[in-house]
């Protein structure tokens, strides 16, 4: 799941910058701990009742209990997407990219990325409140998982210490304007006790961010957060984070190519385990 959370962190960086995603990503690990301890528990439990004592990976008793939390029934037929988002994230020892796609009409976001010559595509489903990880493999196959909103969960505990991190965050509307990946940005400056931010965001784009990732953000972050995230007017295009107690500690993230066509993920197309 690290491949997950690592992308559901880099996308939170993208609009204010990495603050909220280190923030985010400590609560993301909290729930996967919980989650592997309850699992483990729970399979002990299921096969001492069996008479079973074996040892069993937790990998393995993990794998059991998300199998009880399948929601495959609660996948549409498909989902639309009508944006497509090329990124690039780096940490100055190496960039990582991935697209990220959003719907003009449904309550979604996606992340895509590849893996040792695996697809992998995670859909966050904001309205029927799941997530959906669809794979090709190297060989063509195609199967899917879906799962409970992890990020709902996380979102949780992180609620109850956002109000704390914003205190001494503060964004501003800088001076600065740039052309990227083919759309006019405006800067904005932003600061925390540990970094500071340089921000590019595409004005002409806002809709696309606030509609979807947007708004399945401010479900779980603080007031103050979101009166922060509103003085930003637009869909953010590159940022760059850098470290106050040490320089040469930065991390970037920035969109290369954008694409407005519609992409479909048939659900059909796709093994999910039955229920």
């Amino acid at each position: 799941m690290n491949k997950v959370n690592n992308a559901l962190e880099e996308k939170a960086s993208d609009l204010i910058a990495d603050m909220l995603a280190k923030q985010l990503e400590k609560q993301i690990d909290r729930y996967w701990e919980e989650l592997t301890r309850e699992a483990v528990r729970q399979d002990s439990i299921d096969r001492a009742q069996k008479g079973d004592t074996s040892y069993v990976e937790a990998s393995e008793a993990v794998s059991r209990y998300l199998s009880g939390m399948n929601r495959t029934a609660d996948v549409p037929d498909a989902y639309v997407f009508n944006w497509r988002f090329d990124c690039v994230m780096g940490t100055g020892k190496e960039d990582d990219e991935s697209v990220f796609y959003y719907s003009d009409a449904q309550p979604v976001f996606a992340i895509e990325q590849e893996d040792k010559g695996d697809i992998n595509l995670i859909v966050i489903d904001l309205d029927k409140d799941i997530m959906v990880m669809f794979k090709e493999d190297q060989k063509g196959v195609k199967t899917a998982q879906a799962l409970p909103n992890m990020m709902h969960y996380a979102g949780r505990v992180a609620a109850q210490t956002m109000d704390s991190v914003m205190n001494n965050y503060h964004i501003r509307r800088g001076n600065k304007q740039k052309t990227i990946a083919g759309y006019s940005c405006q800067q904005y400056l932003a600061e925390d006790d540990e970094h500071t931010y340089e921000i590019y965001v595409a004005p002409e784009l806002k809709n696309v961010w606030k509609e979807t990732y947007g708004s399945f953000m401010q479900r779980f972050t603080s007031l103050d957060y979101q009166d922060e995230f509103n003085k930003v007017e637009g869909m953010a295009m590159e940022s760059i984070a850098t470290s106050k107690k040490n320089k040469k500690d930065v991390n970037t993230f920035e969109v290369t190519k954008v694409g407005h066509e519609d992409i479909k993920i048939q659900k059909s197309d796709y093994q999910f385990p039955t229920q």
